[in-house]
């Protein structure tokens, strides 16, 4: 199960980090982090909607597409596109 959900944030910091160096815009930051933080969230369907742990998985995921972001617009730059 582990290793399905490292493959899942894998395979999504990936496509994240390919739309940004085809030139995708800043805003697709924003649906990377909310799949990013989806498998934490799903996973607590008891508890309330905004706990500190749904907070911290959405901050988590926001700096993470943020650098996937940045190191495709990096790739781009570099390669000159």
């Amino acid at each position: 199960m582990r290793e399905m959900q490292f493959l899942y944030f894998y395979t999504t910091l990936c496509l994240g980090c390919y739309a940004s160096s085809q030139g995708a815009p800043v805003f697709v930051i924003i649906p990377i982090a909310m799949l990013l933080t989806l498998p934490n969230i799903a996973r607590q369907p008891d508890q309330h909607v905004l706990t500190i742990t749904t907070v911290a998985h959405s901050v988590n995921g926001l700096i993470f597409a943020t650098i996937a972001y940045a190191i495709g617009r990096g790739i781009a730059f570099v390669l000159g596109t």
